[in-house]
C-alpha cells in the first residue's frame, strides 16, 4: 500500500500519505513531467534545483560519490552511505508533512540508488519517464558537453537498473515517453487525478535526431519500453 514501509523499524513520525516517485533517466523530461504532475496539484515539498527533493538529492549524489561514481558515469556496484539512518527519514517526512495532499518525490539517481535507499522510503508507485536514447544523449552533449557515446551509456544504464528493482521489488510502474507525454493519463489516474492536458514544453530540451543513427539494440530497447506507455 502506498504510505506503507518495506522495512519494520521505521520512525512513528513518518506520515501515511500517498504520493508517486517520479524518475528515469538524466535528461529524459522527468522535470517536465514533475511540472504536470505539480499542476494538478501534487506537492513536492522543500525542493532544490530541478525539482528535486533536496534530502533525497543529496543521498542520491552521496551513494554514487562513494561508490566512485557520478549521474553520468554510474560505478560498476554502489556502497550504502554511513550517514544513511533514520534522522534522514525524520528530515523527510517533516519535509513532505501529513497535511492528506498527494505527494511526489522526483529524483532521476533514484533508478540507480532505489535498491540502497528503500527501507528508508514510503512504498509509493513509480512514474519512470522515457526519451528516445539519441534524444537524451544530444541533451547531455549540448548542456553539459559530454559525447554522446556517454550519454547512450548512461540511458543504458540508468532504466536496466530500474527494470531490476522493479522486477526485484514488484514496483507499482507507469511508463511516460517525453516529450510526447503518453502514458500520462494512466499516471495520473493510479492516483485518482485527472490529466488536464500537457504545459508547454522547453523547446531547448527538444533535440531532432532525424537522419542520425544509433547502435539498433538501442532501438529494439526503446520501442520495446515504449509500449509500456500504452498499458
Amino acid at each position: 500500500m502506498p504510505g506503507s514501509w518495506l522495512g519494520s523499524d521505521y520512525p512513528e513520525s513518518w506520515p501515511a500519505v500517498n504520493g508517486v516517485y517520479i524518475t528515469g533517466c538524466p535528461k529524459s523530461g522527468t522535470t517536465g513531467v514533475a511540472r504536470v504532475f505539480q499542476e494538478h496539484g501534487l506537492e513536492f515539498g522543500e525542493l532544490g534545483p530541478n525539482m528535486e527533493n533536496e534530502t533525497i538529492s543529496s543521498l542520491c549524489e552521496m551513494t554514487l560519490n562513494i561508490s566512485g561514481g557520478i549521474w553520468f558515469l554510474p560505478p560498476a556496484a554502489l556502497f550504502r552511505p554511513v550517514e544513511l539512518n533514520y534522522d534522514m527519514d525524520e528530515v523527510l517526512a517533516q519535509d513532505l508533512g501529513s497535511d492528506g495532499s498527494l505527494k511526489a518525490i522526483k529524483d532521476p539517481r533514484l533508478c540507480l540508488t532505489y535498491g540502497v535507499l528503500r527501507e528508508h522510503l514510503p512504498e509509493w508507485p513509480f512514474i519512470v519517464v522515457l526519451r528516445h536514447p539519441l534524444a537524451m544523449a544530444k541533451s547531455l552533449e549540448n548542456l553539459n558537453k559530454q559525447p554522446i557515446t556517454t550519454g547512450l551509456g548512461a540511458w543504458h544504464r540508468f532504466y536496466s537498473d530500474f527494470l531490476l528493482w522493479e522486477e526485484i521489488y514488484g514496483l507499482d510502474t507507469r511508463w511516460v515517453e517525453y516529450p510526447s507525454m503518453q502514458g500520462m493519463e494512466a499516471a495520473l489516474g493510479l492516483l485518482g487525478v485527472e490529466y488536464q492536458g500537457p504545459i508547454g514544453l522547453e523547446q531547448s530540451m527538444i533535440h531532432d535526431r532525424q537522419g542520425d543513427a544509433i547502435p539498433g539494440h538501442f532501438e529494439d530497447i526503446y520501442q520495446s519500453l515504449k509500449r509500456r506507455t500504452l498499458l
